[in-house]
């Protein structure tokens, strides 16, 4: 069977090598079309738009290892739009130090292991009513984004979590897979949108600061941030409970089996152990240097390095060099920071201010605020839907925004961001929309239909809470800032 089985991967894979070379081509006839003059000379917009569609192929069509493609991408913005030391000098920059932060902080939390004690702890709250369990398990995926500053490093704990902890504990007295389903879609959909939690919850949330902290007045803290996502997603949350437990009811199920697991898992822990302790020392005093910011003035990018540093440091560290580099993904540092360069191009060359100038033209009927932002919304939803990548999403969506929100005359550029960045962090619909439902979906408690059923009411719910609060409650707390 396995011989039989050959020619069709092989196949597959010829498939694949043959569209890769069909979209280098292509890309490669728009280089040598707008951006060399050997048949016409286009203005730097347009040399803009043209670079951006050459990286977007290259990247989504995998064409080359992203890293590779980002220096690509580089060069050609440095040739052809701007310069090589201002598009490098994005590396440098302190949204890409706080990214790299963000990978030595997540590594030595999950070697630790205190997020397994701290979960433990509270499902014992539980006292064995499966729905609260289910809840709290909810307030566990949302509470991480606190923690752990990786979309990818929460589903790999709560993941593993949901399925070992919980879904294997009550699977025998199950007739339906309607609890393990429900969880695991749910658990999908919080880790993404708490990727949007706090400053650090994401690279998605890094980038998105990067832009904004350059391009508007607003001060932006960790605490402005906060105040502005921790109410919508709370909401949602609450809503999402609701939805899952509509369309995946739980049957009466004996927990005294769930709950001697996570007793015995508590008894197997132990008392605190040094590397905990340490952490949890390390990410309290983090925490209150990232809410301080105002006061003391350091900046978020240097507290993370800082906080980095402490993980490894003699005394007050868990782990080595050696150990944390391993950690660090290099070729997402190098994409990160070419997509900042390349939204700094588009954005200087005046490419996305023309685009966004006609779109503001496009919708000068509209005379509401709150019908307007509900079509950039459910736009951004549905171009969302193209992206299993959301920085991608991110580098066109974001600086778009911007100059809707600064040519509008009822928008403001901050809100119009915030919507967008909001709407576009979860992916409801497809499993291939995130990195993180293909993960959750390997553990095979749900179906493609699944989600597409979960994603049919949660993504309307999403997009209500956002419009809602970006029209009664961000202007509010903006002003403060």
């Amino acid at each position: 069977m396995v011989k039989g089985r050959q020619p069709v991967k092989i196949m597959k894979k010829n498939d694949k090598i043959k569209t890769k070379y069909v979209l280098l081509v292509c890309m490669l006839i728009v280089y040598i079309i707008f951006l060399t003059p050997l048949f016409f000379t286009f203005d730097l917009k347009t040399k803009s738009i043209a670079i951006l569609i050459i990286s977007q192929v290259l990247w989504l069509g995998k064409v080359f290892p992203v890293a590779y493609t980002s220096i690509i991408v580089i060069l050609v913005m440095s040739i052809h739009v701007t310069t090589f030391d201002k598009t490098i000098g994005y590396l440098g920059s302190e949204v890409v130090w706080l990214f790299f932060s963000t990978f030595i902080i997540t590594g030595a939390i999950i070697k630790s292991n205190i997020i397994n004690r701290i979960s433990l702890h509270l499902l014992k709250w539980s006292h064995g009513n499966i729905k609260f369990i289910i809840f709290i398990s909810y307030v566990i995926f949302g509470f991480l984004a606190l923690l752990v500053p990786s979309n990818i490093g929460r589903i790999g704990i709560t993941s593993s979590f949901a399925v070992e902890g919980i879904i294997k504990n009550v699977k025998n007295q199950m007739t339906t897979n309607n609890l393990a389903a429900g969880l695991m879609i749910a658990m999908s959909y919080i880790v993404l949108i708490t990727g949007g939690l706090v400053i650090t919850s994401s690279n998605s949330s890094i980038y998105t600061l990067g832009i904004l902290k350059e391009e508007t007045s607003i001060n932006w803290t960790y605490l402005s941030w906060l105040s502005l996502t921790s109410i919508p997603i709370v909401i949602f949350m609450l809503g999402l409970f609701a939805v899952i437990m509509w369309l995946f009811p739980i049957e009466n199920i004996s927990t005294n089996k769930l709950q001697s697991y996570i007793q015995n898992q508590i008894t197997e822990n132990g008392s605190w152990k040094k590397s905990e302790k340490k952490i949890a020392f390390i990410i309290i005093l983090t925490v209150l240097l990232w809410i301080t910011e105002p006061v003391h003035g350091y900046s978020i990018a240097m507290i993370g390095m800082f906080s980095a540093t402490l993980t490894i440091f003699p005394g007050t560290g868990i782990w080595n060099w050696e150990a944390a580099k391993e950690i660090v993904n290099w070729d997402l540092i190098i994409f990160f920071a070419t997509s900042l360069a390349l939204a700094s191009m588009l954005l200087d060359s005046g490419a996305i201010q023309t685009i966004a100038e006609k779109i503001v033209l496009l919708t000068n009927f509209i005379e509401n605020s709150w019908l307007l932002l509900v079509i950039i919304a459910v736009f951004s939803q549905l171009l969302r839907l193209f992206f299993i990548n959301v920085l991608g999403y991110m580098v066109i969506m974001i600086p778009m925004a911007l100059k809707f929100g600064e040519f509008s005359e009822l928008l403001s550029p901050s809100i119009t961001v915030m919507v967008v960045f909001m709407v576009g962090m979860p992916g409801f619909f497809l499993i291939m929309q995130s990195p993180v439902n293909i993960l959750s979906y390997q553990y095979g408690y749900f179906s493609q239909r699944d989600l597409f059923k979960a994603g049919m009411l949660a993504a309307p719910l999403w997009i209500l809470v956002v419009i809602i609060v970006s029209i009664f409650l961000w202007p509010a707390i903006l002003s403060f800032y």
